[in-house]
């Protein structure tokens, strides 16, 4: 394995929070909690009291958004 695919593994297993998320998308946490609400945005993990995303599933996500 060659040290850009032990990069990329990396990177699709990374967590991330809500406001790492937010960045991310360019969304308030409010809007991403009411998207979630309405099954329009990846469901986040919960690992002990933290809730937190998986950066692949919000990289899938945004691809996955019609162009406009």
């Amino acid at each position: 394995m060659n040290l850009m695919m032990i990069q990329r593994a990396d990177v699709e297993r990374q967590l991330l929070s809500i406001k790492e998320v937010a960045e991310m998308v360019g969304f308030s946490p409010a809007t991403i909690y009411r998207r979630l609400s309405e099954g329009e945005f990846p469901r986040p993990c919960k690992v002990g009291n933290k809730t937190l995303w998986k950066r692949q599933a919000i990289l899938d996500w945004v691809d996955e958004l019609p162009e406009q």
